[in-house]
């Protein structure tokens, strides 16, 4: 059992359902599908959430972190640090341009998705970026 409830939600279950364990996480990223199901998310009550996005052999994998003032940090993983070399994951729903580093696997989907879920925390063998930039405005005043 999850120590606290996970909302799931991929592309065709927009609104998505409550699941309770990693053996049902696990069995629903079994159905992951570049051209059918392309991404899942797993929520968490503060919504925090981890996600991936891509094919079972070329994804991505983010998380955000919701702190208790409101803000949040956002995470993208990767084996090792960015190498400044763009490569793009393509999936029925457009493409994502990622670093080569951050191209990663189910399997490391898995990894890293299970990890939060139970602990909250993320497994130290992957590198974690902040990117969280990408989704604050900026404003100047």
């Amino acid at each position: 059992m999850f120590p606290e409830p996970v909302h799931y939600q991929r592309t065709d279950t927009p609104t998505g359902w409550n699941i309770r364990d990693w053996e049902t996480a696990n069995k629903l990223l079994s159905y992951f599908d570049p051209e059918r199901r392309p991404f899942a998310t797993f929520t968490l009550p503060d919504r925090s959430y981890v996600q991936c996005l891509g094919s079972k052999r070329r994804l991505t994998v983010e998380a955000r972190e919701y702190r208790p003032d409101g803000t949040f940090i956002h995470w993208a993983f990767g084996r090792g640090r960015p190498l400044s070399e763009p490569v793009r994951i393509e999936v029925s729903t457009g493409a994502v341009t990622v670093d080569v580093t951050q191209q990663l696997t189910m399997r490391d989907a898995r990894l890293i998705m299970r990890q939060f879920l139970e602990t909250r925390t993320f497994p130290d063998t992957y590198h974690r970026e902040d990117v969280t930039e990408r989704f604050v405005s900026r404003h100047d005043g």
